[in-house]
């Protein structure tokens, strides 16, 4: 997950506790033994695993969106997910990959877009 505008934003408005909220948010739409992650000033990940379709994973995409819509800083910037799911004999660094192309391919649909990526 990358928010477009975070950084402009914590630069400008200084609240630095925006990174906290995002990631509270993740983990209340994945808890248990998912894994939540800041892996940049401005990006996101959450590993789940036992996932029952797509489908389940684009409803999680809407809570998170949802979630973040609900906090008066989601005014201030968009956000672009990339979804990959990882098959048999797929390497951390191919599985990585292809969700930085997903996210991409929703940087480049604009506000609030969804991108599956599914052909690792």
């Amino acid at each position: 997950m990358y928010l477009n505008g975070l950084i402009t934003f914590t630069a400008l408005y200084g609240l630095y506790s925006v990174p906290v909220e995002i990631a509270e948010a993740l983990k209340d739409t994945f808890p248990g033994d998912d894994i939540v992650g800041r892996i940049g000033v401005d990006e996101f990940c959450v590993y789940t695993c036992n996932v029952p379709s797509l489908d389940f994973v684009r409803e999680k995409c809407d809570q998170v969106i949802e979630r973040l819509r609900q906090l008066e800083i989601g005014l201030f910037f968009s956000i672009s997910l990339g979804i990959a799911v990882w098959k048999d004999n797929t390497t951390y660094e191919e599985l990585f990959r292809t969700a930085e192309i997903a996210i991409y391919r929703s940087k480049q649909d604009k506000d609030w877009k969804i991108s599956p990526n599914l052909s690792i």
